[in-house]
């Protein structure tokens, strides 16, 4: 079960990946593929960043008890076909992105289906080509990427379409600061990997050169971004092993570390078509984070090694240093979890699962 699983999230990386084109397809027949290695100096000009590594030790247990409070999306009104992500909000109500209904269900506190946002696929408001991430604002409204498209779509709290937005560049993923600001990653990647927007959607700031080549050879910095609480937010790379943290502002990056499961940047796999480029990451490479959640000072990574010992393993990091801190076993297994102070949300192949979470005590 826990291959199967770590299948549907592999199957999930190759699904987003293969949106990554530059330039327009002129040719149905792509060249062979070309293996780059992201870690070698390319020839950019650019200043990039180096991760700092982390102390060695290893992992540090901490007991973390878990009950269980609900079963989401096997049977009911509102079955999941391949959840993918979740997001708990302060009503401690569960947001799931159900990748193949492209829309993103509403559960409330005890597992209790409330309502859909998004109505399947396709390119009208409120539909979608590709559902790659959301966020929820504190007015309820929900903000979700769809890098096919090209936009935003904001949805108020009803489901009903707010409107939209088309940022400059395809948004992958999305996360909501303060006063309606928000960051963006972008499908392809640009420059830079993060982009702030003002509440009109103006572009206010961009930030982080974490490789050469960065534009051409992004993919492989692909990951999740999540709010920290006091104005900026925090980023963990799929397959990189790095971690990076902004400043309060949001507009430049603080700290930049290694993860405990750090292996360097992975291959880029490059191919043409014409005019066109594609890449995609080398999938040899294990996937080493899988989510993160801010909590209370505390960055929660989900660990992805294939190493079946870590299939249900938190790491914990500081959110002001990136130094690591202590590591707890989750309930079950699971492809992504979203943590708050006092639950779990642990998504696996077709159900999510809603845990009280209670750590006993601050000491190891």
């Amino acid at each position: 079960m826990a291959a199967a699983r770590t299948f549907a999230f592999i199957l999930f990386c190759i699904l987003v990946t293969a949106m990554v084109v530059v330039g327009v397809v002129h040719q149905p027949e792509r060249s062979q593929e070309e293996r780059i290695s992201s870690g070698a100096p390319l020839g950019s000009g650019e200043t990039v960043a180096s991760p700092r590594p982390q102390q060695a030790g290893g992992r540090r247990r901490k007991d973390v008890t878990f009950r269980r409070i609900a079963s989401i999306g096997g049977v009911g009104e509102a079955p999941l076909t391949m959840p993918l992500h979740a997001r708990i909000d302060a009503s401690d109500c569960v947001y799931i992105l159900d990748w193949s209904e492209r829309c993103v269900k509403k559960f409330g506190p005890a597992g209790e289906f409330l309502i859909r946002f998004g109505s399947g696929e396709g390119s009208a408001p409120g539909k979608f080509a590709s559902l790659s991430d959301f966020d929820i604002a504190p007015d309820g409204s929900l903000w979700a990427c769809d890098p096919v498209n090209g936009r935003i779509t904001i949805f108020e709290e009803d489901g009903s379409v707010r409107g939209t937005m088309r940022p400059e560049r395809p948004p992958h993923r999305i996360v909501l600061i303060n006063g309606g600001v928000y960051a963006v990653m972008s499908s392809p990647v640009g420059s830079r990997l993060f982009r702030l927007h003002g509440p009109g959607g103006q572009q206010i700031a961009e930030c982080g050169v974490l490789m050469e080549q960065q534009e051409r050879l992004g993919i492989a910095l692909d990951g999740r971004i999540a709010a920290t609480g006091t104005g900026g937010f925090a980023y963990a790379a799929y397959r990189a092993g790095v971690l990076a943290v902004t400043t309060d502002a949001g507009d430049s990056i603080a700290v930049y570390r290694q993860t405990l499961e750090h292996g360097g940047l992975p291959d880029v796999l490059v191919s043409r078509s014409g005019e066109a480029e594609f890449a995609r990451t080398d999938p040899d490479i294990p996937v080493v984070t899988r989510s993160i959640s801010c909590v209370d000072g505390e960055l929660h990574l989900l660990a992805g090694a294939d190493d079946r010992s870590l299939s249900g393993v938190m790491d914990v990091y500081d959110a002001r240093s990136g130094s690591y801190s202590y590591s707890y076993d989750l309930p079950v297994d699971a492809v992504a979890a979203c943590a708050t102070r006092t639950r779990l949300a642990a998504v696996s192949e077709t159900a999510v699962t809603v845990w009280e979470r209670c750590v006993a005590s601050r000491g190891l």
